[in-house]
């Protein structure tokens, strides 16, 4: 599944040049970084957690010449994605949901990984976090229990701390569901 994902990302990587979709964006992280608009590193980014905020800056003070900015919010995507195939690759007919995987959203996340939008990165790790949930509940006995659990708990984390509201969104929309 890790795989696969990764294949997806590196094929996006080597075609197109990733960039931030809004300006906010870019805003946001040359605050995180420290350039043109402050001094230093700060952890003050609008709409973003002030933990996530730390971590950034704890992050350029130490490694400044890093983009950390956009390769957190592409292993964010990266583990949602990974979290929704791995959905997808259970029950019946595994390879034939992965070739359905590949055919239909190894397009949202290839326009993803190229536009970098912090609300779609924290609301593709909610939607990672709402199927795992419901393969979790579904399944007498998941496979690979102990690995949902802990993408569930760190996309839970990732999405709250990238854009809280986007995540309390996707996981309100999809509570309907779990009650169907």
């Amino acid at each position: 599944s890790l795989l696969i994902v990764g294949l997806i990302l590196g094929a996006t990587l080597m075609f197109f040049t990733p960039y931030f979709q809004l300006n906010d964006d870019t805003f946001k992280m040359m605050i995180a970084k420290g350039v043109g608009i402050t001094d230093k590193p700060s952890e003050y980014i609008c709409f973003y957690n002030i933990v996530f905020g730390f971590l950034l800056k704890g992050l350029y003070i130490s490694f400044p010449t890093v983009p950390w900015f956009g390769l957190i919010l592409i292993l964010v995507q990266l583990l949602g994605a990974y979290a929704v195939l791995l959905v997808f690759q259970t029950g019946s007919s595994p390879w034939f949901k992965t070739m359905l995987y590949i055919l239909g959203t190894a397009v949202i996340y290839v326009y993803c990984y190229k536009s970098i939008q912090y609300t779609l990165t924290a609301g593709l790790a909610a939607v990672g976090v709402v199927l795992l949930m419901g393969n979790l509940w579904k399944e007498n006995h998941p496979r690979y229990f102990k690995l949902k659990l802990l993408l569930v708990g760190l996309l839970t984390v990732a999405s709250i701390l990238v854009r809280t509201s986007a995540f309390f969104l996707i996981v309100l929309s999809a509570l309907p569901f779990a009650l169907y």
